[in-house]
């Protein structure tokens, strides 16, 4: 087992009962318990399988679900319309169910990162009998004078395992081990270099879809709408979801290019940086400045409609 350090994993039960949950080398991790398993070191108390509490609570309060009107939308019909049978369909409410509250089990549960650290002997002891307990640890490791503490970061523990950080993606398993391909990768969080401009041409057809979504619940008009979002040609108002106008092509040749060649220019800006085109290697700075402040504008999940919404808007 690669990853394992001297710090001992023992577990004592309130009966006295030891478990050493200690790996050893050569020995599998599991990533979920098992009903052999003793309950996680944080929560010795933890039932192995779901259990009533016998307390139960009302739900939030939300506003009550007019099914009346619900079952006239999906009719195409407005609320008040008459009905099938006569009279009009008038709104009901729904009697709100206590939930019961279970106390969960641990047994098939997912593992953690506290539990797979703790297994590897990655944690300190000491630090767990102290009086903050397994809170010493967070993800990303406690603040100190403004600095993380990666010593007692879960994230950092973890990840520079010798075995996860040779871990290969799902994707990279199914194209590369079984199919026998290849890929090439792009910048995580940089979407404005993916592919030929498809982020461009997603951010437009949410950005069309969005302005003429009116919430139907019918399926079939919905996805009717989704396609018409992505259409590549005009479509006559006989055959669009509202039949009021003609449908404009929300992703012509002319407007897919154009997103190709914006993300092109993206893409020339990090050969720069990288150092990959002759003769252009002194802009590289100025141009790492220019991404770097246009990242930290965005979020860690950046989209290209949010990050250029107002050239998707223009073009």
């Amino acid at each position: 087992m690669l990853g394992l350090s001297p710090h001992p994993a023992v577990i004592i039960l309130a009966d006295g009962t030891r478990f050493d949950r200690k790996l050893k080398a050569g020995e599998v991790q599991r990533m979920a318990f098992t009903s052999s398993d003793p309950p996680p070191f944080y929560a010795l108390e933890a039932p192995r399988e779901d259990t009533d509490t016998g307390v139960t609570r009302k739900p939030k309060m939300a506003k009550a679900v007019a099914v009346g009107h619900v079952a006239a939308l999906m009719a195409a019909r407005q609320p008040g319309e008459a009905v099938a049978g006569g009279g009009t369909a008038e709104p009901e409410e729904v009697p709100a169910v206590e939930e019961v509250i279970m106390n969960p089990g641990y047994v098939d549960a997912q593992k953690g990162l506290f539990d797979v650290a703790f297994e590897r002997g990655l944690l300190d002891p000491g630090l767990l009998a102290s009086k903050k307990g397994h809170k010493e640890y967070t993800l990303d490791g406690p603040l100190i004078d403004g600095v993380r503490d990666k010593s007692r970061s879960l994230r950092a523990l973890v990840g520079n395992c010798e075995d996860f950080l040779q871990e290969v993606t799902a994707m990279y398993e199914l194209v590369v081990d079984i199919m026998g391909d290849g890929f090439e990768q792009t910048p995580k969080g940089h979407p404005e270099v993916a592919g030929e401009g498809v982020e461009y041409e997603w951010g437009k057809s949410k950005m069309d879809f969005r302005r003429t979504n009116n919430y139907d619940p019918n399926v079939q008009r919905f996805e009717r709408r989704v396609r018409q979002s992505m259409c590549t040609v005009d479509i006559p108002k006989a055959q669009t979801w509202d039949k009021v106008a003609d449908k404009i092509a929300v992703l012509p040749k002319r407007r897919v290019r154009k997103y190709r060649r914006k993300a092109n220019e993206y893409k020339k800006a990090y050969r720069i940086i990288d150092n990959k085109v002759e003769g252009e290697k002194g802009a590289g700075a100025a141009t790492y400045v220019d991404i770097e402040k246009l990242r930290k504008k965005c979020k860690a999940h950046r989209c290209t409609e949010h990050q250029d919404y107002a050239f998707l808007q223009k073009n």
